[in-house]
């Protein structure tokens, strides 16, 4: 993710989010120039967009 931040799948304009291999989460991130600033890790079971409105 760090290395590649936009290959991810962008959610909503500026969102992005990675999903975890081994557990049910995900990470909800945004790009700004050249930082990841991490909104949330989420269980992916949680309903969508509750994190909305966070950080």
């Amino acid at each position: 993710m760090l290395e590649n931040p936009r290959a991810w799948t962008e959610i909503e304009p500026g969102i992005h989010r990675a999903l975890l291999r081994k557990f049910p989460y995900a990470v909800i991130y945004r790009v700004r120039a050249d930082v990841v600033q991490v909104a949330t890790v989420t269980h992916q079971h949680r309903e969508p967009g509750h994190w909305r409105g966070r950080g």
